[in-house]
This record gives C-alpha cells, structure tokens and sequence, in this order.
C-alpha cells in the first residue's frame, strides 16, 4: 500500500504491525511503532521500538527526515494505541 504522509504511514505501520523504516538526524533506524503522542510542551511524539538499539525510544516528529513502511510484520511487545 503507497501510505503518503508521515501520519499516515506512522498509523499504517502500527495498525498492521509492519516496521517502519525511519530516517532520524541522519540515521536510519528500523523500528516497531507503538504510540503517536502530543507532549505538554507541543511536540508530536512518535514512540517506536528501534530494533538495533534493543529499546523504545522517542522520536519528535520535526526531526523525522524520512519514513516508509517496510513489508516486515512484527509480534506487538506492547500495547499499540494513538492519540
């Protein structure tokens, strides 16, 4: 499925459980999306599992240079919820 923007492809990727495949401050991390939040002080949040790092991490959305959907489905290690 072509997924368009950074919203959708964040809910594509979480709803199908497919990783994402991100592009951070020049890195390119594989990830498991879990959570798309707005913070206290304004910032959109994505709250990924980043396979190589071994952990869940934050990422704010202003600095997300890239992402796409891969074909790679995942097993949920947590809850999976937007809001």
């Amino acid at each position: 499925m072509a997924v368009t923007t950074l919203d959708q492809t964040v809910k594509y990727c979480g709803v199908n459980t497919v990783l994402c495949e991100l592009t951070y401050n020049g890195t390119v991390r594989l990830c498991e999306v879990y959570s798309y939040r707005i913070a206290k002080n304004g910032n959109a949040l994505l709250y990924a599992f980043d396979i190589e790092a071994g952990r869940t991490k934050s990422f704010t959305i202003n600095n997300i240079e890239h992402i796409k959907a891969t074909e790679t489905k995942f097993v949920p290690r947590f809850p999976i919820e937007f809001t």
